[in-house]
């Protein structure tokens, strides 16, 4: 027996060796990671006044553990917000591993739902407001981007003229040219189906693929749901993916990555950590609580890092948590937590290099 719990606990120091985290460069918040296919990883963060701040953008080189030297991406001063948590800017990686980013817009901003674009790296393009024709976007909107030069702009709001949660909706717009032009929005959400105002969704695309993690809002219900598109954003279909019966909104965010065989994904539910493997089958990480803002990426072997926060809340910081877990859902190491590890208002992140895991935070 003491055998056995001598190779366990040697196993489990051996996977957590695989797992290093990484602070946010220059002291900012809510980095939002993506590796490119050359094994290139970028990141956007936040900085300055949480009411009024800026947007960097910074790369990390395959084989490294270190941040190249950040640009601004907003090209308004202090035209981006992080109070909220929910509100930090998303990244996608398009054609030619062009640079997509999108952010909630503060009050001093010149538009609501804000967009860029790098070709280069070096350099953003002037940002322009993306909400079109609808109001009151309160949650943060999201990017997606394939290979092909298709760019999906994605956020919930209010037709014009309406208001309140029930008559919330999910908006796209799509650009078919690397995002130097988009269409008018449309709504993409089922009908019927409210959307919980000040949570974040997140979209992902890949292929002609593109799916959308959102919260309902549908009396007591805030389930958790999928948006899919077969046809590149054309049509919709949605799905429930976790259920939860809430009386007021959590202020969630949701994860999606793209493993060997499908679609990976990660939200919260009633103080619980869920995830979806690529089978589609959902589990959760161990333990009840403040558990909020679920980050899951995969790595070269098929293993899995869920990472979360915990007792973050409005003004709040928290701890930084994580466990590494098999294709099939099995833990492969501990719950590992580091106290005081997440700064208010932000969010972490998660990167791979081969079978290394990199959180940051």
């Amino acid at each position: 027996m003491i055998k056995i719990f001598i190779i366990l606990l040697l196993f489990f120091v051996n996977v957590q060796a695989q797992v290093s985290s990484l602070r946010v460069p220059d002291g900012g918040i809510s980095p939002q990671c993506v590796t490119d296919s050359n094994g290139m990883t970028h990141m956007v963060y936040y900085k300055g006044d949480p009411r009024n701040g800026d947007i960097y953008y910074t790369t990390v080189k395959k084989g490294t553990a270190d941040f190249t030297s950040s640009i601004r991406v907003n090209s308004q001063e202090g035209s981006a917000v992080a109070m909220g948590t929910i509100r930090a800017a998303q990244l996608a990686i398009g054609k030619d591993n062009s640079i997509h980013v999108v952010w909630n817009g503060s009050q001093k901003a010149q538009g609501q739902l804000l967009y860029s674009r790098s070709i280069d790296g070096k350099s953003f393009s002037a940002q322009k407001d993306m909400k079109g024709d609808t109001a009151h976007m309160d949650g943060g909107g999201s990017v997606a981007a394939n290979d092909s030069g298709n760019v999906y702009v994605v956020w919930h709001g209010n037709k014009k003229g309406t208001t309140g949660e029930e008559n919330r909706r999910i908006f796209v717009v799509i650009s078919t040219d690397n995002g130097k032009s988009f269409d008018s929005e449309k709504e993409a959400s089922p009908d019927g189906l409210g959307i919980c105002p000040c949570c974040s969704l997140k979209a992902y695309a890949t292929g002609n693929d593109l799916i959308v993690l959102f919260r309902g809002a549908k009396g007591p219900n805030r389930d958790i749901y999928e948006l899919v598109s077969k046809d590149k954003g054309k049509t919709f279909k949605g799905k429930v993916t976790g259920k939860w019966r809430a009386q007021q909104c959590p202020m969630s965010s949701q994860s999606i990555a793209v493993g060997k065989n499908g679609f990976l994904m990660a939200w919260e539910s009633d103080g619980k950590i869920y995830f979806s493997n690529k089978e589609g089958s959902s589990m959760a990480v161990p333990g009840r609580g403040a558990k909020k803002h679920p980050v899951i990426v995969e790595n070269k072997s098929g293993n899995m890092l869920v990472v979360w926060t915990e007792g973050t809340g409005w003004n709040k910081g928290g701890s930084l948590c994580w466990q590494v877990v098999s294709s099939g859902g099995m833990p492969k190491s501990r719950v590992e937590k580091i106290s005081n590890g997440v700064k208010v208002w932000s969010v972490v992140s998660a990167f791979v290099d081969g079978d290394k895991f990199y959180i940051v935070h």
